[in-house]
């Protein structure tokens, strides 16, 4: 009986390492008491805790019962490896238990045309369920973790759609690893798992300061006016209501011009109850067009634009006093927004619906408060972890004598670069420099000049492979190489620069979120709610950017290396008071020939 060996196995694995790292058994401890008590907590774990196994390994022990699953979530695609490779260790050691990484469906499709699911044309589809079963047979007698690259070589050889295979096959796997949506997005989440009771749920959520900006999205939607006109244009010769209500739509969206006026912004706590009739009626009659005419000329074209539109009037159900309805206009393009403020309450009402013990765990969840207030309303515990790391193998300074104030940029770049200079030159390698934006890069890298080091710039547009092209040349030892990169962008987080494969960074500005409308508004709802507007809107965003930027740095025991931070602010009692217990030894200094020295002298000490 497959439960029983399961079970069995769980009970009688043992901790795959010698020995348990300071932190590592209070956080396991933790993560145990938690999810057999159907509890909340909330854990920072600094880097170097070996937090994914400190809460996996309990994760799975608190699994007592056959209709039990634990679902681990990641925030990015980046920081599943880990976890795969704990599985991996887990199996070899003689867990007994299947194991799936559901992936999404783009990266999932194994048809030509990824960009729009079409099951009546695709061969995958087709029939799909005449072949699951015997699909479903074969990767369950043959293999015990079904990642991404196991689940598409026995999609092909079935020729089913790899994407529904993989969600099929969740329900016959014990510990499903995912990405937040899977759970908390209404519009994507595993309705099987969430809205039955047949199992019961236990969460593990990694890296969980990214939630309360994606949860925020998951329960917003926005729509622009031209892919409504792309959508009638297509479709009218079908039925030419259409277009009567596309004129509808055009001329109740005239009607804000006025009220655009110059900042070309409009909003309001109440939605705009007469447009999104007229959008609801559009709606249900493109979708009795595409349900009745299985070909024509871009069809693929109209279900995209379709799916738009249905997404913004769903989120209507959920509009609340924790929405805006904002109009924008750019380019004569109108754009209609339902802008959730504060996902938590639909956050916390998951949990307590559906899941039976959760693990929110990060390294920079600071302060711990407003990630409670916007993750579940402030319940829950929490336990804050020491750092294993000696601290002497971190060399902390704080610039505090430059302003990096939008104003004051131009004034600053001399500054930066002696910086960056004095850093560079003190011991060849790899260096990162973060910027609040690609205009703040482009200032510096006009003055820059380091002819011993490759600079890497980060492209707005740059993608998976993009990055990890940047990554890899980290890794070639005979150059050394600077990055000049945006804060809170893709190399600040769930990026491993381990093995001393980083030497420093330099983190320019507090992190601070953009000040435009949106935000200010932000700061408003914020202010009202919590009393507390412009922290949550911007200082706790922002710092905890440049905790993850600074988080690159020292991976394992093993790596030496120096962070930098430049702002004058950051000599203010409120940002030294969000600062975590092993920044303790960071010292403050003006003048940039004392950091160079002080630099010098640390990798002296550090034989490096």
């Amino acid at each position: 009986d497959n439960d029983n060996v399961k079970l069995d196995s769980i009970k009688n694995i043992e901790f795959p390492f010698k020995e348990k790292r300071e932190g590592q058994y209070e956080l396991m401890k933790s993560t145990y008491y938690t999810l057999t008590h159907n509890e909340i907590l909330y854990a920072i774990a600094p880097t170097g805790i070996g937090k994914t196994m400190a809460t996996l390994f309990p994760a799975l022990k608190s699994l007592m019962k056959e209709n039990e699953k634990l679902f681990y979530l990641t925030a990015k695609t980046t920081g599943r490896t880990v976890v795969i490779d704990s599985v991996k260790l887990l199996l070899k050691k003689g867990l007994k238990l299947k194991s799936i990484v559901i992936s999404s469906k783009l990266k999932s499709c194994l048809s030509e045309n990824k960009k729009v699911c079409d099951p009546d044309k695709c061969p995958y589809a087709k029939g799909y369920f005449n072949r699951l079963r015997d699909a479903i047979e074969d990767i369950y007698k043959n293999e015990d973790l079904f990642d991404e690259k196991t689940i598409k070589k026995y999609a092909v050889k079935h020729q089913i759609c790899a994407f529904e295979f993989s969600l099929d096959l969740s329900y016959f796997c014990d510990l499903v690893i995912c990405d937040y949506n899977y759970v908390f997005d209404p519009k994507a989440h595993l309705v099987r798992y969430f809205e039955e009771d047949t199992y019961k749920i236990k969460v593990l959520l990694d890296e969980a300061h990214n939630l309360i900006d994606r949860s925020k999205s998951m329960f917003s939607a926005s729509f622009i006016s031209d892919d409504l006109y792309e959508l009638v244009e297509i479709l009218a010769k079908y039925d030419n209501k259409l277009y009567g209500y596309s004129k509808k739509v055009y001329n109740r969206l005239k009607e804000y011009d006025e009220l655009l006026s110059e900042e070309l912004f409009y909003y309001s706590h109440e939605y705009d109850e007469e447009l999104l009739n007229y959008l609801w009626v559009i709606q249900r009659l493109a979708e009795k067009i595409l349900n009745d005419n299985k070909e024509f000329d871009r069809r693929n074209d109209a279900i995209e634009k379709y799916f738009l539109l249905k997404d913004l009037l769903d989120t209507t159900y959920y509009f609340n006093s924790d929405y805006l309805y904002i109009v924008k206009k750019e380019d004569e393009k109108y754009i209609i927004e339902l802008s959730c403020n504060d996902a938590s309450s639909y956050i916390l009402d998951r949990i307590e619906q559906s899941i039976s013990g959760i693990v929110f765990f990060s390294a920079t969840m600071y302060p711990i408060k407003y990630h409670m207030d916007l993750l579940t309303q402030s319940k829950g515990k929490y336990v804050s972890l020491k750092s294993p790391f000696d601290k002497k193998k971190m060399k902390l300074i704080i610039k505090d004598n430059v302003s990096t104030k939008y104003k004051d940029r131009e004034n600053s770049v001399k500054d930066i670069i002696e910086v960056i200079n004095a850093l560079v030159s003190s011991k060849k390698g790899n260096y990162i420099v973060f910027f609040p934006s690609y205009k703040y890069i482009e200032l510096v890298l006009k003055e820059l000049s380091l002819p011993d080091y490759e600079i890497l710039i980060q492209d707005k547009d740059m993608n998976e492979e993009g990055r990890n092209n940047y990554i890899n040349k980290f890794k070639d030892e005979n150059k050394n190489h600077l990055g000049l990169f945006v804060m809170g962008g893709s190399f600040s987080e769930a990026i491993d620069y381990k093995n001393d494969l980083l030497s420093g960074v330099i983190i320019v500005g507090v992190g601070l979120p953009q000040v435009n409308i949106e935000n200010n508004l932000l700061k408003e709802f914020m202010e009202e709610k919590y009393e507390d507007g412009f922290d949550y809107a911007y200082t706790y965003p922002g710092f905890n950017k440049v905790l993850q930027a600074a988080g690159r740095v020292i991976r394992t025991k093993d790596d030496v290396g120096v962070v930098i931070l430049i702002d004058e602010r950051y000599r203010y009692f409120k940002y030294q008071s969000l600062m975590p217990e092993y920044w303790s030894h960071k010292i403050y200094m003006k003048s940039n020939l004392n950091i160079k020295l002080e630099l010098e002298n640390f990798w002296r000490e550090n034989n490096e």
